[in-house]
């Protein structure tokens, strides 16, 4: 299998780092980027949607809703 590289500078070193903002959105993103250089491969929801779904399902039955 090949080694992922960051397209920017070549280095091989990631990470998730949460946006500090995203202009035209209240929403959190965390962006998957080089751990070297920073440059930015991929963005990732901050919360996962079907955690949150998941969640929203329970307080449905609790509340007796469902």
């Amino acid at each position: 299998m090949a080694q992922s590289k960051c397209s920017a500078c070549g280095k091989s070193r990631f990470e998730v780092r949460e946006a500090p903002y995203v202009i035209g959105t209240d929403l959190k993103w965390n962006f998957l980027q080089c751990a070297d250089c920073g440059a930015v491969l991929g963005v990732i929801d901050f919360y996962s949607l079907s955690g949150v779904m998941s969640r929203l399902d329970r307080l449905e039955q609790r509340l007796g809703v469902k």
